[in-house]
């Protein structure tokens, strides 16, 4: 269910270990790198919303390649 505010109001954090196990890896490490090349301050922010099976995220030569999931795969073929 969607909630109408927020349980604590949003604040800026600094990135450091114990504030951004929530985050995307690919986001943090991409800033970081973005940091390091261009020198200007980075700001993330954190929307995710987990829940999604990785399944749908990854093509059908990376699902066969995992096996397991032929059958489903062939299913899709026309």
């Amino acid at each position: 269910m969607p909630l109408a505010e927020f349980a604590s109001a949003p604040q800026w954090q600094v990135a450091a270990p114990a504030t951004v196990r929530g985050f995307s890896a690919v986001c943090y490490y991409f800033a970081r790198e973005l940091r390091r090349t261009v020198r200007v301050p980075m700001g993330l922010i954190n929307a995710s919303w987990g829940g999604s099976a990785i399944e749908p995220w990854i093509g059908e030569a990376g699902l066969r390649a995992v096996g397991g999931f032929d059958e489903r795969l062939d299913l899709l073929r026309w």
